[in-house]
């Protein structure tokens, strides 16, 4: 058997539980004419893959599908054999895997372990990603081994070497990755990397824009933005000619230019 989920749009956004659409008229299922009350073992057989939303891999193992007045859970758990899996743009190699049911068909607990070595082949750095928590609400960790610090965990990672390796075209994967994996991440790149502004925010190029900005000089600033939605990009410069006025250019998914005057009161 073979399960392919597609994947979704990357504008989608999920509907809340408690959210009602008022022109589609909720259908009410019917009621059985019998309570049906099952126990099956549900065994899979040596063939049947998962793909979808990143993971790419055989299954095995058993599950326990039980039906109680009309209400169908899942127990057992599933393990991934020869697996791979996506993340932030990397296939990383799963070295453990399992999909846990505790009755919730929906949202079943996750244990990954996925990994990838060193481009450099005398270089003997592997990195993790660990997943736990559920399928709706993981909780990711990124680590290596032999040790390093978060920002070098996360370097090796997503580009396969260390910070000192990265260059520049790297900078924006490195923060994206980070944003995602949570303040302790960010503030341990940023020190790293040496950027000076790191925030998600709407900006004219998007409403979920992930800005980075750096400081050249007393008179210079550059910064970066990308859409995480729509991954349009808008590069910008602003020089400071006097204490009130600055000239802002920017180029990428618009271009334009602005003189500003500031006026400052206490």
């Amino acid at each position: 058997a073979i399960v392919i989920i597609e994947s979704l749009p990357a504008g989608a956004v999920k509907l809340s539980d408690d959210e009602v659409i008022g022109a589609v008229k909720k259908s009410v299922p019917k009621e059985p004419a019998y309570a049906l009350d099952a126990d099956i073992k549900i065994r899979l057989g040596e063939n049947v893959s998962l793909e979808g939303f990143g993971l790419k891999t055989l299954l095995q193992g058993q599950l326990q599908a039980v039906q109680k007045n009309n209400k169908l859970k899942l127990f057992n758990a599933l393990s991934s054999v020869k697996g791979t899996y996506q993340a932030y743009g990397q296939d990383l190699e799963i070295e453990k895997g399992r999909l846990l049911f505790n009755g919730d068909m929906e949202n079943p607990g996750v244990n990954i372990l996925a990994s990838r070595r060193a481009s450099d082949w005398e270089d003997k750095t592997i990195a993790y990603l660990r997943m736990t928590g559920t399928l709706k609400n993981p909780v990711t960790t990124v680590y290596t081994e032999p040790a390093l610090s978060e920002s070098e965990a996360l370097a090796y990672l997503l580009t396969g070497g260390s910070l000192g390796e990265s260059d520049s075209s790297n900078a924006a994967l490195l923060a994206a990755a980070a944003m995602g994996l949570g303040r302790d991440y960010i503030d341990a790149l940023m020190g790293v990397i040496g950027i000076d502004e790191f925030d998600m925010k709407s900006t004219s190029v998007g409403q979920n824009s992930m800005v980075i900005g750096k400081r050249i000089s007393s008179d210079l600033y550059a910064r970066y933005i990308m859409d995480v939605l729509t991954s349009e990009m808008q590069f910008a410069v602003i020089y400071k000619l006097t204490k009130n006025i600055s000239i802002e250019t920017r180029a990428g998914y618009t271009h334009s230019s602005d003189i500003r005057y500031n006026i400052e009161f206490d």
